[in-house]
């Protein structure tokens, strides 16, 4: 429960933040910005969140059939 409550801190502070980097700096474009967020956000955040909390991750997608875990299968 106490990880449970440092994770929503976590994300408290997180959805404070996130403009901080476009006051920063200001000689990026809000477009680089975004790449950036985008880059870490969508991919590396989830990722980094699933191998943190969920030890056995790898193995239930390895059991998981191929198209229900979104992975090619190489037959294709």
């Amino acid at each position: 429960m106490p990880f449970g409550i440092l994770l929503a801190v976590a994300s408290g502070v997180a959805n404070g933040l996130f403009t901080t980097p476009m006051k920063l700096i200001p000689r990026w474009k809000w477009e680089n910005i975004w790449l950036v967020f985008i880059l870490t956000a969508c991919p590396a955040m989830p990722a980094l969140m699933v191998w943190a909390t969920a030890p056995g991750a790898g193995a239930v997608l390895d059991a998981a059939p191929r198209p229900a875990s979104g992975r090619r299968s190489a037959g294709r």
